[in-house]
């Protein structure tokens, strides 16, 4: 009995770990959107993919067909339609920026040498950041929805924080990415029919 008791906490354990592992990277990105609020997003029922924009997409063949694989299966859920000559046109970009990140903790300490003193000093610890910096890549992935003739915006959703160089669960990562980014326009669509 007590085996069966101590199995079925290290699962609810188990399932609690997962659970904060998901919440902390969902976390990790930052959202935002913005949109016309002079258009009636009711009448916008059926999309394209601007092809203009997939083919400026700076992503490698496989996360670039996760994104839009994402993008169409999410765009489904919502009721619209995939069509030739649509309501509006879906645009994806992805925008790549070089961060850099601080080691911070419990530094210094000990005898160090002063170079404006030409001599070694007694320096105590100190919290803060370190000396050495990790350098990575973080993406800002955009979903714009556009006006099928002039290409005017009527709605812009991003996500910003995606760890480009991470290659760890990253087609989940970009479909939670892509679920999450576009879940903003159901709030859009509920703000802007309340007017």
């Amino acid at each position: 009995m007590k085996k069966v008791s101590s199995l079925s906490s290290l699962a609810l354990l188990m399932i609690i770990f997962s659970s904060c592992t998901s919440l902390r990277t969902s976390l990790e990105i930052k959202f935002g959107y913005d949109y016309d609020k002079n258009v009636d997003f009711s009448k916008l029922q059926s999309y394209a993919i601007y092809d203009k924009g997939l083919a400026n997409l700076e992503l490698n063949s496989l996360d670039k067909s996760r994104l839009v694989n994402t993008v169409e299966e999410e765009m489904s859920k919502k009721g619209f339609t995939k069509v030739h000559y649509p309501n509006f046109l879906v645009n994806v970009a992805v925008i790549t920026k070089e961060q850099f990140k601080s080691e911070w903790g419990y530094h210094g300490g000990g005898y160090q040498f002063d170079y404006t003193q030409g001599a070694y000093v007694w320096r105590s610890s100190e919290f803060g950041p370190g000396d050495s910096n990790t350098q990575y890549a973080e993406g800002t992935f955009i979903i714009d929805f556009l006006n099928p003739e002039t290409k005017a915006l009527l709605w812009h959703g991003q996500g910003r924080g995606f760890k480009m160089d991470d290659f760890n669960g990253r087609e989940k990562r970009i479909s939670e990415l892509v679920k999450q980014l576009l879940a903003q326009y159901t709030f859009n669509l509920t703000t802007t029919n309340s007017n």
